[in-house]
This record gives C-alpha cells, structure tokens and sequence, in this order.
C-alpha cells in the first residue's frame, strides 16, 4: 500500500492547519459529534475494557494450535482485534498521554496494537538515532518513550506485534552501496540481513525498565513481524526490470545465489539473464522462502526469541507466497476498500487525479463480485490462524459505518484470529476535533465509534464459524500457473461459481498435487449449520444486510425511508442525508438481549469533516487553495466532525421495562429517552435533536 509515501505525506498533512467549518455553518441535517483520542471515562456503556485480561500475558503466552491462538496457561482461544500505531503517533506521547491512551484503546475493546514505522529516518518518529551516517544505533530518548508506551498497553491488557523492518533507509555508513532501497534487496543481501539481525538484537533483548522484561521473553508480545509488505517475486510489476536496476555489488551477490541454487537443483550453471521468466520466478520465490528461513534460525536460535513469528503478508506474490508463509507461525495479511486509485502520479492529490470508489462492500457480498472481503477470504491456508493487521475504508467514503459491523460478521463466519485496523495517527499535538487523514482511525466516529460494538461480536463470539468449509487443493508449483493469482486459482476451482461468506468458509489446503498443470480440486467439509443468520440482499442500487444472535443484532443498509428488522430488533427511519446507515445492538453482560441487564445501541449514517469540497460524485475532492503540497492536495475539510441527524423509532426485544439513556461520544449519560414497553417489545423514538450515536438500555 506504499505506506512510507502515505506516511511521509501524512506528518505533512497532520501539522498543517485546515479550514473550519464554511460560512453558513453546519448544515441543518447534521450535528458536531468529534470524539476524543484520550477518552478514558470509564465504567460507561460504552467502556467494554472488562474483556481484556490484565495484564497482557496473564494467562500465559499466545500459541499457534492448530487454526486458533490460544493461551499458553488456560489453553483457551482468544481472538484479537485492535489497531496499527506507529511514528509519532507512538513516539511523541507525554507520558500521561500514553497512559491515557492505552486506557481508550482498552475501553473500545483493543486488545493487541501492531507497532508500525518505528525505524523510519524522520527523528520525530524513529526509534532509531537519525543524526548519525548510520542507522546502527538507537535513539535512548525515543526508546524509553517506546518502552514506556509498551507498558501501559501491556498493563490495560492490550497486546502487542513488535516489527523488525517497515521503513527503514541504510545510510552510507551502513556500509551498502549508494542508493540501496529498503524492498526488495534487504530480502537476499548478506549485508542488510545482517543489520536486520543487529536491529533485532537491539530491540527485542533490550530490557524494558517498565516491564522488567524484554520483548524477546515477554508474554505479551503475541509476534514478531520481519518485514512489511516486501517480497522477491511480485507478479504485478516487472520483476527483471528491478532485477536490471540493482547496484553492481547486489547485481553479482543475486547472481551467485542463483549459481547455488542451480547447484542445488542439480542444473548447469548459466547466466541469471540467460534465465527464463519462469525460471526466474521460481528463483526468486525460492529465494523469499530462504529469507524467512535464515531470519526465524537466527530469532529462534540464537536470540532465543519466545513470541511466534512472521514473514510478510501472503498477499505479497501471489500464490508464490505460499510457499514463503509455510515457515511462519500464523497467516497475516492486508486489505483496504475504497483506497484512493490514481490516474497520473500516485500520492498525488491534485483534482481530476485521484478518486475512491466510494461506494459500500454489502452488494459485493449479495450478488457475484470481487472486494476486499472476498479477496482475503481466497488467501487463507489451512492449519494456522489468520490475521488481518491493516485493514481500512480511507476517507472520504460515505459507508464507514459499514466496516467495523461488516469486518467482525465476516471474520466470525470466516474464523479468523485478529483483526487490525490502520492507523492510530493522532498524538495531543494536533487537532483532534476533525477527521485528520485518509486513514485515520480514532477521530473517525464511524470507526472507532463501532469498536465497542465489534468487539463484543467478535471477541465473545456472537456469531459461530459456517457450518461449511470449501478446501482447495492446488497443483505442485501453484506459483507457475493461474498467473500466480489466488482469484484466478479460485474462479478455476468453481467454474466462476459465487461463494457466501456468510455460509461457506474458504481455505487453501497444504496438500498438493503431483502435477504442474492448471489442474484443481476441491473438498468440502460439512459442520453444524450456525444457529444464527446472517444475510445480505440488494434491491436495485440498494443494499441490506441482516444478523442477528441472542446477544448481538446487525442491521446495516439503505434504511433511510424505510423499515429494517432482525432478531426482533427493528429500526424504522425518516430519510437522511445518502439513506445509509449501522445499527448496532449488543449485549453488554452475556445474556440475550431480552433478558440482558445492559444493552448498547450504536446507530449512525455519514460522518464528515465541515467544509470538505467534494466533487459532483462524491469521489474525489476539490483542489483547495493554499493546500499543503503533496498529499493533501485535496481539501478535507475542518473540524468539528459532523454527523448526519437520525430520526427513527426504534423496537426490540426486552423481558421487562428498561430504562434508556442517549450517551455523549464517551458514553455519559446526557439524557434520559422516554420508552414503552409492552408484550415482551420495547420502543422508542430518536430524535433529530438528541445528537447521539450511543444509547444506553438498563434495567
């Protein structure tokens, strides 16, 4: 996802000062609903920070067993949900404004952060010690401030993947070539593995002044990550052309790796340009795999590293990666909708440059059609539990509310392990009144503002796993053929068939077929039907999808105008601003919801910076005068963030009368909301002017 560009840009975008709200005001459909970075209030409804065992590692290290991690003390599952947090974001917190975080991650239901961009060049966000003509040593202010915030994440419960390379630029000093980029070759080169180990050391031996333990042992570290989003094999770009543009010193070292692997395979030495594509894409496959293997030696045996360990994300290479990810622990992978496309110069914001689908997954997932949901699906090997730690709907997009709901459903039916989203990018420093960036999480209400909700389905699992699981069983060398693509290998397997997330879950064996033809096979295995439903249906452009559990129901759609119900809950809205909308209802004590003592209600359609500037599509934006350069070229408005104002009556269902409170963004009781209740239903009406998306129902 270029995620140096994006982040480069983003430190840009952040410190620069955006205009407010326009002259006229906020529009009369909408009301400011900004929601704090620091907010710890807790004992609220909102606070679902009971889910988390404290501190992280309580019940022991987190293990691999099978398709589920689970406590090394208690040999229980445990799923994961959180965010990515990285740069500044990590490393220029106050001390009590760290403390404070970690306390309002742990309220909206995080349980794990993915450290990210903590080796990067900038000093503001680098734990490295950026003066130097090397990148050998770290920075000790910026350490401490890294271990302090490890600390207090640890302390609320919240565990942690420590990285070993995002972004990270060897120096002169280093003792590389000039011009030596931080992909591909840090992959094969002796000389940047062998600073990738010292890196290693360094971090994951340093012992933590606040924790007593170093990262290597302690059990709140479930993994370690060795490389964002890199590998040797790339199908989508032309991998001779990076081939040709490496330094003479890397030049001759790749070619004496591919002498001893033609050595290896019992073949005649010859040139690596006298090699063909297809023998190159074996090489270079071969040559990941020998990456993972050389890095997990050295962590495993030497460091004596205890937390699991992983590659990169199986996206990266296609079904090459395959064989890479067999080496590591667990599956991770990446996945945005509605990122930004470009038709000139990427990460470049300039009108008529850039745009965003903007538009919602649900009719992907009614009717046949590939999105982001399916395409991770499609990537899962059997036998290891799955991560997704980026994962994301860029602003601006008018159905966010969609994602968290959406994310914890498909996860919960697909079995996965952890879910991520990216990125925490605020720090006190800046406004925390707007939605500060494209992938922003925790100043967006219609992101963060559904975590408490999502945690809850998916942590306590509302929804079972599908009852069916499709397996398919690829040829010898899968990487060779179906254009080294998981859709095509699919869409091969069914004959174009589309598969329901919601009823089948999908994964790729690890048994292979003696052949290196497009030949497939499939198996399925049929398991206990889930006892609850979940479905997706369009009408037209429109879209609905429907869930529901004894403890959680989904109601996600073009309800504005109409009437929506699932499980006995039943939302019935005027119209509003796109008609599209989430409603959320849980239960926040383990019991069904009629019989439930504490119930949240999360309910909301489109969230918005004032001011923004949107083209007559509403997927792009308009150039603003005296922008910041570069990627915010676009004008994303000013804050306060606004919402749109619901008006609907809402029903479900209740063994008894229940009291019910529409709740500030950090869930105080800001008023009491008049209810009926009669013949096992209660009712009640929002209004325009309660300018709420939480509400409260107690006994």
């Amino acid at each position: 996802m270029m995620k140096k560009a994006f982040l480069l840009l983003f430190a840009a975008f952040t410190s620069a000062t955006l205009p407010a709200a326009t002259a006229a005001g906020t529009p009369a459909e909408y009301y400011p609903s900004p929601m704090k970075w620091n907010d710890d209030l807790r004992g609220v409804a909102t606070d679902v920070s009971f889910l988390n065992t404290r501190p992280a590692g309580a019940n022991g290290r987190i293990l691999a067993r099978g398709e589920e991690f689970v406590e090394s003390g208690t040999g229980n599952p445990i799923r994961f949900i959180g965010i990515g947090m990285g740069g500044r974001a990590a490393l220029e917190l106050s001390k009590e404004d760290a403390r404070k975080l970690a306390a309002h991650l742990a309220k909206n239901g995080v349980n794990i952060v993915r450290f990210h961009n903590i080796d990067g060049g900038n000093p503001r966000d680098s734990i490295l010690d950026t003066t130097r003509n090397d990148t050998r040593k770290l920075n000790p202010v910026m350490l401490d401030r890294f271990d302090w915030l490890f600390a207090c994440l640890k302390a609320e419960g919240i565990y942690l993947i420590m990285p070993l390379k995002v972004n990270r630029q060897l120096k002169s000093g280093d003792g590389v070539p000039a011009g030596t980029g931080h992909k591909f070759v840090g992959r094969f080169a002796a000389r940047w593995i062998e600073l990738q180990k010292e890196f290693a050391r360094q971090t994951l031996l340093h012992v933590n002044p606040y924790t007593g333990l170093a990262p290597a042992e302690d059990p709140a570290v479930v993994g370690i990550e060795l490389n964002n989003e890199d590998c040797l094999f790339r199908p989508w770009i032309d991998n001779e052309a990076r081939i040709r543009q490496l330094s003479s010193v890397h030049r001759a070292e790749l070619e004496e790796l591919w002498k001893e692997f033609r050595r290896t395979a019992n073949q005649p030495e010859s040139p690596l340009d006298a090699a063909t594509p297809a023998e190159k894409a074996e090489f270079l496959t071969a040559m990941d795999a020998r990456y993972n293997r050389i890095m997990r030696d050295f962590l495993k045996n030497e460091l004596k590293v205890k937390p699991l360990i992983v590659d990169t994300q199986m996206d990266w290479g296609g079904l090459a990666g395959l064989e890479r990810e067999a080496l590591s622990d667990y599956i991770d992978t990446h996945g945005y909708w509605n990122h930004p496309e470009f038709r000139g110069t990427p990460w470049k914001f300039t009108r008529g440059n850039w745009y965003v689908r903007n538009e919602s997954q649900l009719k992907y997932l009614a009717e046949p059609g590939q999105c982001k949901l399916t395409e991770l699906a499609s990537w899962r090997p059997a036998g290891k539990p799955f991560s997704i730690s980026e994962y994301d709907y860029p602003y601006p997009c008018d159905y966010t509310v969609e994602m968290m709901p959406l994310l914890a459903l498909t996860a919960s039916r697909q079995n996965w392990n952890a879910l991520h989203l990216f990125i925490h990018g605020m720090t006190a420093h800046y406004d925390t009144s707007r939605i500060t960036g494209m992938f922003d999480q925790t100043n967006h209400p219609g992101k963060i503002g559904f975590f408490p909700a999502a945690a809850l389905i998916y942590r306590t699992r509302m929804f079972e796993p599908a009852g069916e699981c499709e397996e398919l069983i690829l040829p010898r060398k899968p990487h060779t053929l179906f254009a080294n693509r998981f859709d095509r290998a699919w869409e091969k397997s069914s004959g174009g068939k589309w598969r329901n997330l919601f009823t089948t879950r999908q994964v790729i064996s690890n048994r292979r077929l003696p052949l290196d033809s497009e030949t497939i096979e499939t198996e399925r295995k049929t398991g206990a039907a889930p006892k609850t439903t979940i479905s997706v249906n369009a009408q037209g452009d429109e879209v609905f999808l429907r869930a529901a559990s004894p403890r959680g129901i989904v109601l996600i759609g073009h309800f504005g105008g109409k009437s929506m119900e699932s499980g006995g809950f039943r939302i019935t809205a005027r119209e509003f601003p796109g008609n599209f909308g989430a409603a959320v209802l849980v239960s926040r004590t383990g019991e069904p919801i009629a019989s439930s003592a504490s119930c949240l209600l999360t309910v909301a359609g489109r969230f918005d910076n004032q001011g923004i500037r949107f083209n007559r599509r509403r997927n792009s934006t308009q150039v603003s005068a005296g922008s910041v350069p570069g990627m915010i070229d676009c004008q994303l408005g000013g804050g306060p963030v606004i919402a749109t104002r619901l008006d609907a009556d809402i029903a479900l269902p209740a063994d008894g009368p229940r009291k019910i409170y529409r709740l500030t963004t950090e869930g105080a009781r800001k008023g009491e909301v008049p209810g009926n209740w009669s013949d096992g239903t209660l009712s009640f009406r929002i209004e325009p002017d309660h300018e709420a998306i939480y509400y409260e129902i107690t006994r």
